[in-house]
Formats: C-alpha cells, sequence, structure tokens
C-alpha cells in the first residue's frame, strides 16, 4: 500500500477526466483498510472508494481520500453436488470473474 499525494484520477474514470485526489490510495488486502483508519491524519479527512470509474463522472478536484480496491482473489467458500458459493475481492473486474465462472462451468 502506498499514499499518494496530488494524484491524478483520468485512468481510473471511462469519461477520462483528468481530476487529482488530494491522496490517493490502492489496497491490496483486507488488513489495508485497518491500517488506514490507525492512520490520524489519513483518518481525519473524508473518503471515497472508487472501482474502474465506469459510473464515476469527476468534475473537478477531490479533497480527502480516494480508495481504490484492486483486492481481486476468488475463494471458494462452499460446495455441494448442485452449488458452488464463491467470496470475490472488490477488485476483480467483472469481465475476469465471468471468464472463471465459465471456465469452472459454474453458471446460474
Amino acid at each position: 500500500m502506498h499514499i499518494q499525494a496530488n494524484h491524478s484520477l483520468q485512468p481510473y474514470n471511462t469519461f477520462n477526466i483528468d481530476v487529482k485526489s488530494q491522496y490517493y490510495i490502492e489496497i491490496n488486502k483486507q488488513s489495508d483498510i485497518l491500517t488506514l483508519r490507525s492512520d490520524l491524519k489519513i483518518a481525519s479527512l473524508p473518503w471515497r472508494i472508487i472501482g474502474d470509474g465506469s459510473n464515476i463522472l469527476f468534475t473537478h478536484d477531490l479533497e480527502g481520500v480516494t480508495v481504490r480496491c484492486t483486492y481481486d482473489k476468488i475463494k471458494v467458500v462452499k460446495e455441494d453436488n448442485e452449488n458452488v458459493w464463491i467470496s470475490v475481492g472488490a477488485g476483480m473486474k467483472w469481465h475476469d470473474l465471468v471468464t472463471y465462472t465459465v471456465e469452472n462451468n459454474w453458471w446460474g
């Protein structure tokens, strides 16, 4: 995890608008959130959590902290003869998840 100041959000929005976030952080494991919450400076600022930006329209630079989750692990939680329950990281790309489930013959 690395905290970046005055970071461009252009790669993270499909409108390709070049706005900056006061602080930008990519997290790739669940414990990163707990670490951030213990940082008094970061914890005291407003937060927003983004994905890959297909439903975001930035119109101005953003104060506070922008967090982007890149955690993309898939874990089988439970499986029986008819069903499979999976846990999917918030950073998983939809296409990659669909590809993974199709390759494993899971549908429904």
